[in-house]
């Protein structure tokens, strides 16, 4: 996920490929998404099986913004998932508004 965030931020903006990248990457992004989707979902079960919540937590890489974490907690559905706030990583222009947005989204003991 870091490869992801250096190739991005390394785009040129005077690269005639620039949009090709961008396309790649996005595409790329994607599909690993879809892969912690379900692998989270997998963790998840096994978690709320033994009675624990499981968390995501933001890295200022792949998960860079609140929403980044929240598409991830809203694609997971369940109960037992939630937001762990590392409010050292949202490297946003307002981080403050995102520990907004994605403050509901902890879960701090099981349904």
């Amino acid at each position: 996920m870091t490869a992801f965030t250096r190739t991005s931020q390394n785009i040129a903006p005077n690269d005639p490929h620039k949009e090709e990248k961008a396309k790649k990457l996005e595409a790329w992004r994607k599909e690993t998404f879809k892969w912690m989707v379900h692998d989270l979902k997998e963790v998840v079960e096994y978690g709320k099986k033994a009675g624990i919540i499981i968390g995501i937590q933001n890295h200022g890489d792949f998960l860079k913004t609140a929403n980044d974490v929240i598409e991830v907690i809203t694609a997971v559905d369940s109960e037992w998932f939630g937001a762990i706030v590392d409010t050292g990583y949202y490297k946003t222009p307002d981080p403050y508004a995102d520990f907004a947005l994605v403050a509901d989204h902890q879960r701090r003991q099981g349904p």
